[in-house]
């Protein structure tokens, strides 16, 4: 677990800009974002890209857990998963990945776990 408030404090300042966020699939970097595909249970409309990002913002500040795991692209590198609550009892599974002064949206899709 990889629950520290720095980690935290980080990923809520560089997931709120859209100057210090990216979502973009590489072979090196592969992700898998879909927030189009669930319906945001605040506004009971479809996640935008906007809104999914204020949503990974919301959640990080209400102290969801972070989960930290080893990213087999790039081989090494640090992720952090957060499991958060859909509409419809549909888990969301999202993956960031902090690049130096940006993250990335690596995963928003529906979860596969618990």
């Amino acid at each position: 677990m990889a629950d520290s408030a720095s980690i935290r404090v980080r990923l809520v300042a560089l997931s709120q800009s859209r100057r210090s966020r990216r979502v973009e699939f590489t072979s090196g970097m592969p992700c898998r974002w879909q927030p189009r595909q669930f319906t945001d249970p605040r506004s009971r409309q479809a996640f935008t890209d906007e809104s999914a990002w204020e949503y990974i913002v919301q959640n990080l500040q209400a102290n969801v857990e972070i989960q930290e795991m080893t990213l087999d692209k790039p081989a090494g590198a640090k992720g952090y998963v957060l499991k958060l609550a859909g509409a419809n009892k549909r888990k969301i599974y999202v993956k960031l990945q902090i690049c130096g002064d940006h993250v990335r949206g690596r995963s928003f899709h529906e979860s596969e776990f618990d």
